[in-house]
């Protein structure tokens, strides 16, 4: 893939100190971002926002999530 078409992922937490992992998969026709947060507790609760932009386009989903 050229480097100018690239994807790039940005992940808003609602707590910035979570302990993440982030996997990412790029291929000619499919990107994907993973986000696992780690021994997730009440902290982590809330809205989770993936932007992912390509040159000068920009696209986001978010997801309000409750930590149980």
């Amino acid at each position: 893939m050229n480097e100018k078409y690239k994807p790039h992922f940005e992940w808003t937490l609602p707590n910035i100190n979570a302990i993440r992992e982030l996997k990412e998969f790029v291929n000619k026709s499919l990107s994907i971002s993973t986000l696992l947060i780690k021994n997730a507790n009440l902290s982590d609760s809330g809205e989770y926002v993936c932007t992912i932009s390509v040159l000068n386009l920009f696209e986001s989903s978010v997801k309000n999530i409750e930590v149980k």
